[in-house]
């Protein structure tokens, strides 16, 4: 059994409460109010571009060149994934390169980026994949 797949056996009840919550269900469907979408998504673009820096985080720690490709491979599927589904629906929903500028990052999303970061630059790059592992898996 694979690593991870040991650390999801473990998270699965947590992953399946999460997943039936009222804002996750009506981003599924579609049903969230506009401003709430807009709100998601201006914080989930903060958040990405952090997510890409603690990847690099990571990279400064990994040794073997097998570790830095696949990481490298990682920041190259994030950013083509901010590209090609991120940005679109950003400009379909109004927002500008303007309210991304003046976007504050919540308090809450500030403190698992901060988390993350600090996993990422001082435990080695197992440490570093295991707190980017919830957003991968969740993306």
């Amino acid at each position: 059994m694979k690593l991870t797949e040991r650390f999801f056996a473990e998270a699965e009840a947590y992953w399946d409460k999460a997943a039936v919550k009222p804002f996750i269900r009506k981003m599924a469907a579609g049903t969230l109010k506009p401003e709430r979408w807009r709100f998601y998504m201006l914080q989930d673009y903060i958040y990405i571009k952090e997510y890409i820096k603690i990847i690099a985080l990571t990279i400064v720690q990994a040794d073997e060149l097998e570790e830095i490709a696949y990481l490298e491979k990682l920041i190259g599927e994030t950013l083509n994934e901010i590209c090609r589904v991120h940005i679109p629906n950003m400009k379909e929903i109004g927002i500008t390169r303007e309210d991304i500028r003046k976007t504050e990052p919540a308090a809450v999303s500030l403190a698992y980026v901060r988390y993350m970061q600090s996993e990422a630059s001082g435990g080695g790059v197992l440490s570093g994949l295991t707190a980017l592992l919830n957003c991968s898996w969740s993306y």
